[in-house]
């Protein structure tokens, strides 16, 4: 083997180790844009939102899954460069899946603080949390004379949702909790099933986007 050939060996796989052994590149954590302009200051998000899919709590001990159809949020805006904030979220129109004689009040949140984050495969998500440190995220009540689940449900720990297609700028955007979405939510510190769908949109009116 020629001493050129030689050098040339010697030094590819000097790069090749050196590459191995940097970090890797992380892909860009994603911001608000709202009408094509990267958002500085907030907006604020409409109260109202559609729930195309019902909200359940699934709580294993003792089995119970609490539905609500109908959710909003109180004072809840994006703030640049990714963050949500809400007063709280009301979740509406409860019951208790298969079981007669229960009532379920609506249950409101603490306030919440949302991080916007890369998607581990795609895309974008929302990581929810108790703005107070280790707090609870909402407490279900659930009454009725002949109901055998009656007490009260507390959900504490961090929802997290996927955000698909929110990088095309639009007037409505919807969060999907899915059991593959993430969430790690506990009630009376066992693993909880928290899943459903909203679709929001800013007070504004105006088409917002994640990228």
């Amino acid at each position: 083997m020629s001493r050129t050939r030689k050098l040339m060996l010697g030094l590819l796989a000097t790069f090749a180790l050196s590459a191995a052994g940097a970090p890797l590149a992380s892909a860009a954590e994603p911001k608000w844009w709202v009408e094509g302009a990267l958002l500085t200051g907030s907006e604020a998000i409409a109260e109202a939102t559609s729930v195309p899919t019902a909200f359940k709590l699934e709580v294993k001990s003792p089995k119970v899954t609490i539905e609500c159809t109908k959710m909003k949020v109180k004072g809840a805006k994006i703030t640049a460069p990714a963050t949500r904030t809400e007063e709280s979220e009301i979740f509406e129109g409860c019951s208790i899946v298969g079981i007669e004689g229960c009532t379920v009040a609506n249950a409101a949140t603490a306030p919440l603080t949302a991080k916007l984050e890369a998607a581990p495969k795609e895309g974008s998500q929302l990581n929810f949390k108790p703005q107070k440190e280790g707090g609870e995220i909402a407490t279900w009540t659930v009454t009725g004379k002949s109901c055998a689940v009656a007490g009260t449900y507390t959900a504490s720990g961090t929802m997290i949702c996927s955000y698909p297609e929110v990088s095309k700028e639009s007037v409505e955007h919807k969060l999907e909790f899915t059991s593959g979405s993430g969430s790690k939510v506990t009630v009376s510190g066992e693993a909880a099933g928290f899943v459903g769908t909203d679709v929001v949109k800013l007070t504004s009116g105006k088409k917002w986007s994640a990228r």
